[in-house]
């Protein structure tokens, strides 16, 4: 691990907004369905908070670990230093060799969330469309998408790259900036509908 600081700050800070991103920022699309299907919102949010603690100490333990057994330099240089570091793994010649399982929870960890993102996406459109039933878009969307991933992502260099250039611009205002703007209009709003002596008398 040592030296400490030896990047420069603005390395460390870019690293650091990017583990921010991964861990904490892109659950904001959780918030797209908790006010709707959620009945205890003091739970939920409690439940949220313990979750993104946990992801966020999850990742930063995997990474930890990779410095400490690959190497800062090839933890670098890989794509999926955690895959790596799984191949390495061996705990009494017994357990050896689990990136299988690794690969395994991946894919269901990467279902799952792309489930609740497609989910998501579809809903907001009908809302935004104005149409009641969200799952006639199910299918035109599905196909969208499908035709899309291809497109931007011909082969693992344009994703890495895309990640690397985009992936993090589009997360901040998406996850951020958008979330925070739309507070403040809410906040705005509400305090326009408290001076309303209709809104005074129905509350």
């Amino acid at each position: 691990l040592e030296p400490f600081f030896q990047a420069h700050i603005t390395s460390i800070l870019n690293s650091s907004f990017k583990v921010t991103a991964v861990s904490s920022i892109n659950a904001i699309v959780l918030f797209m369905i908790f006010p709707s299907f959620v009945s205890d919102i003091k739970k939920c949010r409690k439940n949220f908070y313990i979750g993104t603690l946990i992801g966020g100490a999850v990742i930063i333990t995997i990474t930890m670990l990779c410095i400490f057994v690959l190497g800062s330099n090839t933890t670098a240089h890989q794509v999926y230093p955690s895959y790596t570091l799984a191949k390495v793994i061996n705990v009494g010649d017994f357990i050896t060799r689990i990136e299988g399982l690794m690969t395994l929870l991946w894919t269901l960890a990467l279902f799952f969330k792309v489930t609740l993102y497609f989910y998501t996406g579809v809903l907001a459109l009908s809302k935004l469309l104005n149409i009641k039933e969200y799952r006639v878009l199910t299918f035109p969307a599905g196909a969208i998408i499908l035709v899309f991933s291809i497109i931007i992502f011909p082969n693992i260099l344009y994703q890495y790259k895309f990640d690397e250039e985009i992936a993090i611009a589009i997360t901040f205002v998406i996850g951020l900036i958008f979330p925070l703007l739309a507070t403040i209009v809410f906040q705005l709003r509400k305090k326009k509908l408290k001076k309303d002596p209709d809104y005074a008398k129905s509350n």
